[in-house]
């Protein structure tokens, strides 16, 4: 899966994620650390270009992808995600949902 490296950790909310050295992003509750990649498909992630405790922003490859989670109530979370260049992989990780 590679290796987090450096600078490339963050925190969304109770979630820690890291781009890791081989250009993935992956993600892990702070209770288990379980890692999982995030947008599987997607290489060549290079740095993270913006976080909150709602989203991501994150570019690579000539292309970026801005992943919104929104609590609706409490059974049901919406996730929005806004993609440039790498639609593909955008769609595999909503199928995935």
């Amino acid at each position: 899966m590679g290796k987090p490296h450096g600078r490339a950790f963050f925190q969304i909310g109770d979630e820690l994620f890291a781009v890791v050295s081989n250009g993935r992003l992956i993600a892990a509750p702070l209770d288990t650390l379980h890692w999982q990649p995030v947008l599987p498909a997607m290489e060549n992630v290079s740095k993270v270009l913006e976080r909150d405790d709602c989203c991501v922003r994150f570019e690579g490859a000539g292309g970026q992808v801005y992943v919104h989670v929104i609590d609706e109530d409490d059974k049901k979370t919406a996730v929005a995600v806004d993609s440039r260049e790498w639609d593909y992989q955008a769609r595999e990780f909503l199928d995935l949902l």
